[in-house]
């Protein structure tokens, strides 16, 4: 991958992009609770803001972007979200932030980051040739891995030493350059020629989705994998402080301690996908990820054995997540031919939206029921399922729909 110009530009920028996404994941509640002195209701009205923007984005995305001006509706995304966030640290250093203005930032960035991510699925397979697109996904997520890492620091470091709202001033200049670097990105590359318009309508393209066994299990694994997800953040932290009886500092260090599976994730996808392929190297991921997650339910004695239990199964959590998100993204530019490509991610990010608003709704039920330990069983054992369609359906390769396909594991 290393040896494509136009890779490795798509890399960094993809890179940085993804770390100041990181950064203000973390300071937008900050800005909430520390610069306007909200509250949790507030909060949540943010991260309400978020999925509706999310959602609402995924949809118009699926109506209107095409093959063929994937690269404009990236440029162009990427624009947007630059002037959106930027009006941010503006408005702090006037003194007219306000919590609605907040929230305006926190629907149109969610919005124009599903027009970018739908679009984007047809950039990257154009950049490199057929073979090599599963190997570029997962060189392209241990990048992911790294800001996932270095982002919440990073973003304590700044919101700390100066404002949470300059964080998300930051994060708006990482828009900046992958704008100018997607204007340098070739058009066609060396990978497969993209064709000039979708072929049919966004509902008609979202029935041939669900009438296709390969995209169906993808979609049916990554809905569940969501909702169960979902259900588990809940009550994850409540157990933590009241029923295992974690100090805040001491979840601190667990989590940091958990955090070289964002990196190993990736990089194992990217040696074991040659020899077993994309498809059992996401199943596989997947399954991880939900037997990692059962191990704070598990969680049982002293102190330092909860600790041992808990950063294990982070590491193995975070492990097959990264492996699982790598790979399915590469099958998905694999299976889908470009032309439907991004009605068909559309409709994954339309029920991603739906799956993360599900599962915390869930989740706030049953709380009100069962124990917050016998939710979070639930949950893990929901994720160790999720897995189950890819393991029951030939995950097949192909171009388009007259173009005969190969297995992809």
């Amino acid at each position: 991958m290393w040896s494509h110009p136009a890779y490795r530009l798509y890399w960094a920028a993809h890179t940085l992009s993804s770390l100041g996404s990181t950064m203000v994941a973390y300071a937008m509640p900050m800005v909430v609770v520390v610069t306007l002195h909200g509250g949790p209701q507030e909060t949540a009205r943010l991260v309400v803001a978020q999925s509706v923007g999310g959602l609402a984005g995924a949809v118009a995305a699926g109506l209107v972007v095409k093959a063929g001006g994937s690269r404009r509706v990236m440029i162009g995304a990427d624009a947007a979200r630059f002037l959106i966030q930027s009006a941010v640290p503006v408005l702090f250093l006037t003194g007219e932030l306000s919590l609605w203005a907040l929230y305006a930032v926190a629907f149109l960035v969610p919005l124009c980051t599903a027009f970018f991510g739908v679009a984007e699925s047809v950039v990257l397979p154009s950049l490199v040739a057929e073979n090599e697109i599963a190997d570029a996904n997962a060189k392209l997520w241990l990048g992911i891995g790294a800001s996932l890492v270095a982002g919440p620091l990073l973003a304590g470091v700044v919101a700390g030493a100066a404002s949470p709202s300059y964080v998300i001033g930051l994060d708006a200049l990482t828009y900046a350059v992958s704008a100018v670097v997607v204007m340098r990105l070739p058009v066609g590359g060396q990978g497969q020629c993209v064709s000039g318009g979708s072929r049919g309508g966004l509902f008609e393209s979202f029935t041939w989705s669900l009438r296709q066994p390969s995209v169906l299990a993808l979609l049916a694994c990554g809905f569940g994998t969501v909702v169960f997800t979902g259900l588990s953040g809940t009550v994850a932290m409540y157990y933590r402080l009241e029923g295992l009886r974690l100090s805040p500092e001491l979840i601190g260090v667990l989590g940091t301690l958990t955090s070289p599976g964002f990196l190993l994730g990736p990089a194992a996808a990217g040696i074991l996908l040659r020899r077993f392929g994309p498809g059992r190297v996401a199943f596989a991921g997947a399954l991880l990820l939900g037997l990692g997650s059962l191990a704070l339910p598990a969680a049982r004695g002293g102190l330092l054995v909860v600790s041992a239990v808990l950063i294990t199964g982070g590491i193995l959590a975070d492990v097959g997540s990264m492996a699982y998100q790598s790979m399915s993204q590469a099958l998905f530019q694999m299976i889908v031919p470009a032309e439907r490509r991004p009605q068909a991610v559309a409709l994954q990010r339309v029920l991603a939206h739906l799956g993360g608003i599900a599962g915390p709704v869930a989740g706030s039920l049953l709380a009100s029921a069962v124990p917050a330990v016998t939710i979070l069983w639930i949950a893990g054992l929901g994720l160790v399922l999720s897995p189950l369609p890819m393991a029951f359906t030939r995950l097949v390769v192909g171009r388009s729909q007259s173009s005969p396909g190969v297995a992809a594991g």
